[in-house]
């Protein structure tokens, strides 16, 4: 009975082994097919784009990141950038020097808010 038991034992070890045996083989099979067919993706695109369009795409981006003529996404953000570089000093400026602006400290300033209705 003894050996039986061994025997299962054995039995079912070298079964076990085998199945994570079998699992590590299937997994490292789909690894590298998903590596090849990685490859042949970016093998396929480096074919489709010829040397000439990409050096066109290449220009034409630098042409949007390069202040020029005034029509370029820099030429944009740095105009925006001034914009709001003005406008902070102006208001800094009307806050520190309010009398610059027209603002006279003894001058009072009455507002009467009524309702509709004249309440």
């Amino acid at each position: 009975m003894n050996e039986v038991i061994q025997w299962l034992g054995l039995v079912a070890g070298g079964l076990a082994s085998l199945g994570v045996i079998g699992l590590t083989v299937r997994k490292t099979i789909r690894f590298i097919q998903k590596a090849g067919n990685a490859f042949d993706s970016i093998t396929a695109l480096s074919e489709e784009i010829k040397p000439g369009e990409f050096r066109e795409l290449k220009d034409h981006v630098m042409h949007e990141l390069s202040p020029n003529s005034g029509k370029s996404m820099k030429d944009h953000v740095n105009a925006q950038t001034k914009a709001v570089a003005d406008i902070r000093e102006m208001l800094e400026s009307h806050i520190t020097n309010p009398v610059a602006h027209g603002h006279h400290p003894d001058t009072n300033v009455s507002v009467n808010v009524t309702g509709p209705g004249g309440n």
